[in-house]
């Protein structure tokens, strides 16, 4: 990725990726921007429950795409800015839909820890760049 960062964190995200130990936010809720390096075309994002023994007390959370003209990615039916969020008791922490392409980066927010502050964030995104193919970024 180009750019990872959330205003809700001392540190960065260097750790917050797959198979990595994850993040700790500061507060119960948390933001996480994210842009790609070039075009992207997005089918899935998920946060990894576990990795080493350290489980993730995030339960819930939500993301909008930016085009890559940096807009939010609208419904093409409603005109709406497109929304995801994980359903209640979604174990797996995944939103998979059909590939939208030409993204700039994503959005996403933290609903819901189990219990205080969201842990062990750890982030994973497979698409592909423009032209390339499928892939996980990090």
């Amino acid at each position: 990725m180009l750019e990872y960062f959330s205003p809700n964190i001392l540190s960065d995200l260097s750790k917050a990726y797959e198979n990595k130990t994850g993040v700790t936010f500061l507060g119960p809720k948390a933001t996480v921007r994210a842009y790609f390096k070039a075009p992207a075309s997005i089918s899935k994002v998920a946060l990894l429950p576990t990795y080493n023994d350290l489980t993730t007390n995030i339960t819930k959370f939500s993301l909008f795409y930016l085009n890559w003209d940096g807009t939010p990615y609208l419904d093409p039916n409603t005109g709406q800015v497109l929304t995801f969020t994980t359903a209640d008791n979604d174990t797996s922490l995944t939103i998979q839909h059909d590939i939208i392409p030409n993204l700039k980066g994503l959005n996403l927010t933290i609903l819901e820890p189990s219990v205080g502050k969201p842990t062990y964030f750890r982030l994973k995104v497979l698409g592909c760049y423009k032209g390339g193919k499928s892939s996980y970024f990090h």
